[in-house]
């Protein structure tokens, strides 16, 4: 399949609005897939999982028992209390200064979930000075710093073991409701199949560490992502909203990041920021 996107993304000096791509690619970021948004799409390889017998990968992932139990994933019983725990990701850091994780059970030996319940901030703070200055643009404040009390990651990275070593063991307390939500969302109203990229991570020997936060903010926007994909562009990651446009417009002369306009019967996505890796 081959996906025409405009994209807009950073680079060391100034902020670049490209023309129109049209390129063919492994697997699909959550912002890449999203129809009608702006997203950053560089070149790849078509669709393919390593370490996988042909005849097993033409039968399709329908078929594979790890990609149905991450299809029909919910929380497990494992469960952890933290206490001022920086979960840090490149440019963002989430904080996590009380509450209960709870993850999902292991698919082919890996966790790739967990739910956040409780107190927590996440940091965004861009590497270079052209993009905080646009970041604050977007914010009209000198630090973004959003606030939650829910949080659902998924991930294919370290994250379940730093957590993990972190906490103290719970019982429970998680709202499985919320990672139902980000199924919904990520299927429904992004169009993406988010479970085929897991699936890929968690087949591989090695691993190349997705990372996606659904953050459900409560001063600047309830419908935040946060993702890291090292299968789009090692160089960047991406921090956007999918819900209304209310951060896309900006200087005519320093950035141009306005959502076309949605097809019909599709909510309207805007991005917030694309940022420079450390």
């Amino acid at each position: 399949m081959r996906i025409l996107r405009r994209r807009v993304m950073f680079s060391s000096s100034s902020l670049v609005n490209s023309s129109a791509l049209s390129a063919p690619r492994s697997t699909t970021s959550l912002l890449a897939s999203a129809p009608g948004s702006i997203a950053a799409l560089l070149l790849a390889t078509a669709f393919f999982i390593p370490g996988v017998p042909v005849a097993r990968a033409q039968a399709g992932p329908n078929s594979d028992p790890n990609y149905v139990a991450l299809r029909n994933i919910t929380l497990g019983s494992e469960a952890v209390s933290v206490t001022n725990f920086d979960l840090k990701r490149d440019a963002g850091t989430f904080r996590l200064k009380s509450g209960t994780v709870c993850f999902v059970p292991p698919v082919n030996g890996k966790v790739t979930g967990a739910v956040f319940s409780g107190d927590g901030n996440f940091l965004l703070v861009p590497p270079n000075e052209t993009e905080r200055k646009s970041l604050k643009y977007l914010t009209k404040e000198d630090e973004f710093i959003e606030k939650f009390e829910r949080l659902v990651i998924r991930f294919t990275d370290s994250t379940y073991e730093e957590i993990k070593k972190a906490g103290t063991a719970a019982s429970g307390g998680c709202d499985a409701g919320l990672l139902k939500d980000s199924q919904n969302t990520t299927r429904h109203k992004i169009k993406n199949n988010l479970e085929v990229e897991l699936l890929e991570e968690v087949l591989s020997p090695e691993p190349r560490g997705r990372f996606v936060a659904f953050v459900h903010g409560k001063r600047y926007d309830a419908k935040e992502i946060y993702e890291l994909d090292p299968n789009l562009n090692s160089n960047q990651v991406d921090f956007w909203t999918y819900d209304e446009n209310k951060w896309e417009t900006g200087p005519p002369s320093t950035l141009r990041s306005r959502t076309p306009r949605a097809r019909s019967a599709e909510p309207s996505r805007s991005i917030i920021t694309n940022l420079t890796r450390r």
